[in-house]
Formats: structure tokens, C-alpha cells, sequence
């Protein structure tokens, strides 16, 4: 095992999400809210192994439904650890709708 933190039993360890407006959003004469309609895609912090056996690489990015971010619990319960650097939150991957790989130098 190395020495890196890493996440299992298909939670991801996400940036924390900062909360917005809400944003009104016209659609055929109604206005909706645009979160509603949006993803947002937020830092995996910490390489995810999936109980599937998929490795979810550090840097990569997980998109979520916006209304998801805004809504649940748990994205509102920011976390702390003393060995990380600044805030995350738990995301259970059954929320995530896809993922993008690192780009760049986090790739």
C-alpha cells in the first residue's frame, strides 16, 4: 500500500462546493431555477478505488446535478482532516452522473 490517502466503498472526496444565487432561468414563458437543469463539476481531492475495481484518479473531476449540490445534507457537511489540506466533502458515487480524467499536469 502506498503512502497516499485514498478513498473506497464508492465515495468520492470532492472539493467543497461553494453555494451560489439561485438562478432564475426562462424556459417557453416559465422561469425555472437553472439549477435544476445544470451539472457542476467539483475536484476529486483523493484517488477513489470503486467496489467495482475502477481507480478514480486525483484531479479528475466528477460531475454532479446542481440541485444535488444545493440540496443535500451531506455536501452541506464540510469536512476537515488533519491530513489534507483544506475543506472536502463526501459524495457517494450513485450521485455523480460522469467524470472527466485529469488534464494537465494533474494527469
Amino acid at each position: 500500500m502506498t503512502d497516499k490517502p485514498k478513498s473506497f466503498n464508492d465515495k468520492l472526496i470532492l472539493e467543497a462546493y461553494v453555494h451560489g444565487a439561485v438562478n432564475p432561468e426562462k424556459r417557453v414563458g416559465w422561469v425555472t431555477v437553472g439549477q435544476k437543469n445544470n451539472l457542476k463539476g467539483l475536484k476529486v481531492l483523493v484517488q477513489a478505488r470503486l467496489n467495482n475495481g475502477d481507480i478514480i484518479p486525483a484531479g479528475s473531476t466528477a460531475y454532479l446535478k446542481e440541485e444535488y449540490l444545493h440540496t443535500s445534507p451531506s455536501v452541506k457537511n464540510i469536512l476537515k482532516c488533519d491530513t489534507m489540506p483544506g475543506e472536502f466533502i463526501l459524495v457517494n458515487m450513485n450521485e455523480v452522473e460522469f467524470i472527466a480524467p485529469p488534464s494537465g499536469d494533474a494527469a
